[in-house]
């Protein structure tokens, strides 16, 4: 097909509606457009100017006024027309409905699934720092650890009423080697501490993810509240004190490690779309622990990048 201001450019493009009245969509690296056709002329459906410019942003509606003029009972429907599949689609089937309601003259509608499920590994590396916000464990400063994370992605979306939200359940499996120290200097003798804290950590959560383009490269957006429970731990306090004339050194296994903490991420990443109907992402993602306990509270806040491949298809 010949676009209208690209007349000597052939594309491809994608069936919508085939019937007296023609819809196609078409997509490439930048930029998206509806066309439609009637009576052997094709119709360019895209949003012009900026968003100061209402008159050019919604030029869309003028030209479908014109090209269901024949239908007058359309008009109040026309004007709530967004240039997304499921509103084009429709108004397109009603103005069928509406000019031969006795015949079929609708060939072919693509309809959008109700429901798609995706599923897709993830691989994680970031950068972390624990702490505890009460008694003699306050006073450690810990050293930044950085930590391998690995897990799967589960995407639920319903692009027959939304083709931008999203669900996502998220879990993986991160390694944690946390050591933090601090020095007590008293008149006769000066205690140094350090504690070891090497754990595991399996991390489920639940986010409400945003697109914010269909076309091949869509930024995202995902805020996910999430547990991080603590296992195969290994815990170590060790106390040196030095005085005048002795050097003693005492080991204990008692911290006040939480079994599991709770907190919340925001995640900015990118798709992109492949030429095998495959996707990847890239994604940003910053946890912060948000809820603290009755005692003495685990807190642990770190950045991390990530990149996955959905294996399912993307369709």
């Amino acid at each position: 097909m010949n676009l209208p201001n690209l007349a000597n450019k052939t594309v491809f493009v994608e069936y919508l509606v085939n019937g007296i009245v023609n819809l196609y969509f078409y997509r490439d690296v930048n930029n998206y457009m509806y066309l439609i056709e009637k009576d052997g002329r094709i119709y360019e459906l895209a949003k012009k100017g900026n968003n100061n410019n209402e008159k050019s942003s919604f030029r869309h509606i003028g030209i479908l006024k014109a090209i269901f003029s024949d239908c007058n009972e359309m008009e109040e429907e026309i004007n709530k027309v967004n240039l997304n599949h499921k509103s084009l689609i429709a108004i397109t089937n009603r103005y069928h409905d509406c000019v031969c309601s006795d015949t079929a003259c609708v060939f072919y509608k693509k309809t959008a699934p109700k429901t798609r499920i995706r599923v897709a590994p993830v691989v994680m590396g970031g950068v972390g720092e624990l702490h505890f916000d009460k008694g003699i464990f306050s006073n450690y400063q810990f050293d930044k650890t950085y930590f391998p994370s690995a897990g799967m992605l589960f995407s639920l979306s319903f692009p027959y009423w939304n083709e931008k939200l999203s669900f996502e359940v998220e879990a993986d499996f991160s390694k944690l080697n946390n050591h933090g120290s601090y020095k007590d200097v008293a008149s006769f003798q000066t205690d140094y501490y350090d504690i070891y804290l090497d754990f595991w950590a399996f991390q489920p959560s639940i986010g409400l993810k945003y697109t914010f383009s269909q076309n091949k490269i869509k930024p995202t957006l995902t805020l996910a509240p999430c547990m991080s429970y603590i296992f195969s731990s290994s815990q170590k306090v060790v106390k040196r004190t030095v005085k005048d004339i002795s050097d003693t050194t005492y080991e204990s296994e008692e911290t006040p490690l939480a079994s599991n903490f709770f907190g919340i991420s925001i995640q900015a990443g990118c798709e992109y779309q492949l030429n095998n109907n495959k996707a990847m992402f890239t994604n940003l993602r910053v946890y912060r622990t948000v809820l603290k306990e009755a005692g003495v509270s685990t807190l642990f806040n770190s950045v991390s990048i990530g990149i996955g491949m959905y294996i399912s298809n993307d369709n």
